[in-house]
């Protein structure tokens, strides 16, 4: 009788210790995740969120005013050509010159996920220390943050990333323009030449036959100064500034 009554006493501490225990689903984290990217400019930085989550917002604010940029949201995106259907959402950051990018996203997950950051280039020879490049189309994404993993809850990620100039193919470190950017560089700079050819020319004459001054000498030479400034900036800028495929929105 002891034996039993001891048996019952300690189903009822059992039962007692279970009906106390409150029932609620797993508790819901809540954090904030940073990541310093370098990266080249006109390359697209590419962030995956697997399984995709609910309510996903990006905010972009580069550090430089007047520092033009594109920036894409998918909150739900499946992956192409997947043997099963697999849902991740996208954010994808286009600088479109040199500066510091400063990117938050803000979402929700009911389930555990993981995060890839890493950018879409047509020249992964530009980076260092990546985790894998994969094949996207005629160009790459070279992975740079892998293995992140977390639980479900709010998040909010914090991406720094820093724009670099777009490396110069020319031996000289100069930017090289494009085959159409080329041929507004030159006749630019064959139209200056003909007026500046004209002006010395006539110069020339004159002061042969009836002489010149001082000052239409001085300006003569200030034009052709003012001619070579001006060629030499418009080569830079379309070389450095020249339009460049970012990529189609990869996904």
């Amino acid at each position: 009788m002891k034996y039993l009554r001891r048996i019952l006493l300690t189903l009822g501490m059992i039962l007692a210790l279970f009906l106390a225990t409150p029932f609620s689903s797993p508790q819901r984290a809540r954090g904030v995740l940073r990541f310093n990217v370098e990266m080249q400019a006109y390359d697209g930085l590419t962030v995956y969120i697997e399984p995709a989550v609910d309510g996903l917002t990006a905010l972009c604010d580069p550090l430089e005013a007047n520092r033009p940029f594109a920036l894409y949201v998918a909150s739900n995106t499946s992956i192409p050509l997947s043997p099963k259907p697999i849902s991740r959402s996208l954010v994808q950051l286009s600088p479109e010159s040199e500066s510091y990018y400063n990117i938050t996203l803000s979402f929700e997950s009911p389930r555990p996920w993981q995060i890839r950051i890493g950018v879409v280039t047509d020249d992964p020879k530009a980076y260092t220390g990546f985790v894998a490049v994969e094949p996207k189309g005629s160009r790459y994404f070279v992975e740079l943050v892998s293995g992140v993993n977390e639980a479900p809850g709010s998040y909010v990620v914090n991406i720094f990333a820093h724009a670099r100039g777009i490396r110069s193919s020319s031996p000289f470190g100069v930017q090289v323009p494009s085959a159409f950017n080329s041929v507004f560089v030159l006749l630019v700079a064959l139209s200056l030449a003909y007026v500046n050819i004209f002006a010395v020319v006539d110069a020339y004459f004159r002061s042969k036959s009836e002489g010149i001054s001082r000052q239409r000498r001085i300006g003569v030479a200030l034009m052709i100064i003012g001619s070579i400034i001006l060629v030499y900036w418009v080569y830079v800028t379309t070389g450095a500034a020249q339009p460049r495929e970012v990529g189609g929105i990869v996904g």
